[in-house]
């Protein structure tokens, strides 16, 4: 399987190693945060609803709003980007979008595929 890697700022993610990285550090990112930042680069060309993630990361899980709150606030934290930069805008009220630039998504040629 190629290793699909996502570029921007001073990090990377690497989705089948379910890894990031900033500035060449791992970061600690459990599985629902790393989950949520791979769904919103991923759809990063439009707005996803908080009603959306729940079904997408916590369906058939009794869980509140909140939790996407938690899961974008850990996930901000290990990519870093601050308030003058941030990577993961808030819509209020609506939901989350990815906003840095990011270089297309790469295949590592040295994983065997």
């Amino acid at each position: 399987m190629k290793e699909e890697i996502f570029r921007f700022g001073q990090c990377e993610v690497h989705v089948q190693q379910r890894s990031v990285r900033l500035d060449g550090r791992l970061q600690a990112l459990e599985p629902r945060p790393f989950d949520l930042l791979v769904f919103l680069i991923r759809h990063r060309h439009r707005v996803v609803t908080t009603n959306q993630l729940l079904e997408e990361l916590w369906s058939h899980q009794p869980v509140t709003i909140g939790v996407v709150a938690r899961a974008v606030l850990k996930a901000r934290q290990a990519i870093g980007g601050g308030k003058e930069t941030p990577m993961l805008r808030t819509y209020h009220r609506v939901g989350y979008r990815f906003v840095a630039e990011l270089r297309e998504p790469e295949v590592d040629p040295l994983v065997d595929g």
